[in-house]
């Protein structure tokens, strides 16, 4: 199979979120959301919490108010960091080194239901996907009819893996939760792009001292993948293709 366009969806791990971080720096921490959850407490302190730090997301610039928009990043500002993390993140890293199309996240992060929704409309040669929390889909209308009903993430895999099945040329990457554990489904296991060694992220984080998160390069209390962790991953994506796809 010739690949020439691999679409890449997932949450905000997908997405890149805080890779600026290293062109930009930090952006400027914003007290009154600290203020908010803690009247008592005026600022970040030495570690700062992600909600009091803006990132590039689409969301916040064309769908927030403009009174919104103030405190987190003026239109120069949004662009540049958003095109940092897009040329940092691994979908973009995977495209350049295999020199193919990519299609990747715009939006910060989504559910399983809206990843599946884009799934439809995508007819990339490969498809590669990062679940998102299960919670997130507890309230979503996909959840809310009666015979659809999940009452343990076990049966939430059942699920919504056999929509994935659906899906053509799909390939998934192994996330960042500890209910990795639970998808036990065949249909998963046999696609999924091994990461270092590990059939997830949250694997290789539970055998490892190092985290390879964003708070580990920063003073930041945060876990998304640091710029390490997506070269780690782009790096044995491609890898995959290459054995995979001769």
């Amino acid at each position: 199979m010739n690949i020439k366009n691999i679409g890449f969806y997932g949450d905000s791990f997908t997405f890149g979120q805080y890779l600026d971080f290293y062109d930009y720096g930090m952006t400027p921490c914003d007290d009154r959301f600290i203020h908010a959850i803690n009247p008592l407490k005026k600022r970040c302190g030495h570690t700062h919490l992600p909600i009091n730090h803006g990132y590039p997301s689409i969301q916040d610039y064309i769908h927030m108010g403009e009174q919104h928009r103030n405190w987190r990043l003026n239109q120069n500002d949004w662009w540049r960091r958003f095109m940092s993390l897009v040329s940092r993140r691994y979908p973009t890293k995977v495209g350049h080194e295999l020199n193919v199309d990519v299609t990747s996240p715009l939006h910060n992060g989504m559910n399983n239901h809206f990843i599946l929704e884009d799934l439809q409309h995508d007819d990339s040669d490969l498809k590669i996907v990062m679940l998102s929390h299960p919670i997130r889909d507890m309230f979503d209308d996909l959840m809310q009819d009666e015979d659809l009903m999940v009452y343990n993430i076990k049966n939430y895999y059942d699920f919504i893996m056999e929509k994935f099945s659906k899906i053509k040329n799909i390939r998934f990457i192994g996330s960042w939760l500890d209910e990795e554990d639970f998808v036990e489904l065949p249909f998963y296991q046999e696609r999924l792009i091994p990461i270092h060694g590990y059939p997830s992220i949250y694997h290789l984080r539970k055998d490892s001292e190092k985290q390879y998160t964003i708070g580990e390069d920063f003073p930041i209390e945060d876990y998304h993948p640091s710029q390490e962790l997506h070269d780690i991953i782009a790096h044995d994506v491609c890898e995959y293709i290459r054995k995979e796809f001769k």
